[in-house]
């Protein structure tokens, strides 16, 4: 089936979108979403572009793309990837293709989503291209959509601003398909296991509680709230030594595996909170004149939440 595409241009940037699309952004961060008609179902698709992301995001993106997993099953959604590496936009594109099947009462849905990371003259761009659909239809939307992209100018923006940035694309998409925190028996599991945790950890207590209210499938995704880790690491890298989070992650690794049936959904928020340490290790050098609050912010975006321990 053929899309019907319309052309979207303002100050800061120019491209063709099929006309199904409906814009939502804020300078810098654009969203599009709609449906698509695909033979007798309706896709819905969702494209996210940043146009020049931060240093510190730049390189939090290349290590998303390049390490990501060939295979994984979360939460029994299963994801593999089509295809990662070089691609031909831009100069230096790389990208990651990936599909996953996701369990629906009427049955399986398949749902794709590609990353592009590229730069177009003297400008970065990050595409977030996610949907279902045909494989192909997807791919041809998608590469018609990135070609016809012109940057045209950007505003002025502040360091600060600049460091605060987020990719929001996917953000009404996945709060349409929110299905909770974790059920009151596992959490009541999870908070009495929390109770062995060694002294230096105990910090991390409701922190990984308050993460266990949240949407487990939204884990990694960027869009889980965590304010409260975000401050316990921030008052542990006043007080503690510069590799506190390096020493915490092997420390809680320690714990887990004490802990029986770790592969279970019970588990997650610990799962969650020690990669995220991991990834603040990561990228704590990144800028140093960036907050430790802003600095979280960046690992909660790209948290891998399939790490191999």
């Amino acid at each position: 089936m053929t899309d019907s595409y319309i052309t979207y241009e303002d100050e800061q940037i120019k491209l063709r979108i099929p006309r199904q699309l409906r814009s939502k952004h804020a300078d810098y961060v654009y969203s599009f979403e709609g449906t698509l008609k695909r033979g007798r179902k309706d896709a819905r698709v969702i494209l996210g572009i940043e146009l020049d992301p931060t240093r510190v995001s730049r390189k939090a993106l290349r290590q998303v793309i390049i390490k990501a997993l060939p295979h994984w099953v979360w939460l029994g959604v299963e994801t593999r990837v089509i295809r990662k590496g070089r691609c031909s936009f831009g100069d230096g594109g790389i990208e990651v293709l990936g599909a996953s099947t996701v369990p629906e009462p009427s049955g399986t849905i398949t749902l794709y989503r590609w990353n592009v990371l590229y730069r177009l003259g003297k400008h970065y761009l990050f595409i977030d291209l996610f949907g279902g659909g045909d494989l192909e239809e997807f791919e041809k939307m998608g590469t018609a959509i990135i070609e016809s992209i012109v940057v045209k100018s950007l505003k002025s923006i502040s360091s600060e601003q600049s460091k605060k940035r987020l990719i929001s694309s996917t953000d009404s998409m996945v709060k349409k398909v929110k299905h909770g925190g974790l059920k009151v028996k596992e959490k009541a599991r999870l908070a009495n296991a929390l109770k062995s945790l060694p002294e230096d950890l105990k910090y991390l207590r409701e922190p990984i509680l308050a993460i266990a209210d949240e949407d487990q499938e939204l884990l990694g995704s960027g869009v889980v709230d965590t304010p409260l880790l975000a401050e316990a690491i921030e008052k542990q890298a006043a007080s503690q030594p510069s590799d506190f989070a390096s020493d915490h992650t092997r420390q809680l690794k320690k714990w887990l595996k004490d802990i029986k049936k770790t592969d279970e959904s019970w588990i997650g928020p610990v799962w969650f909170v020690m990669a995220f340490l991991m990834g603040y290790e990561m990228y704590r050098d990144e800028d140093a004149e960036s907050s430790v609050k802003s600095l979280t912010k960046v690992v909660n975006r790209f948290l891998d939440m399939d790490l191999k321990f």
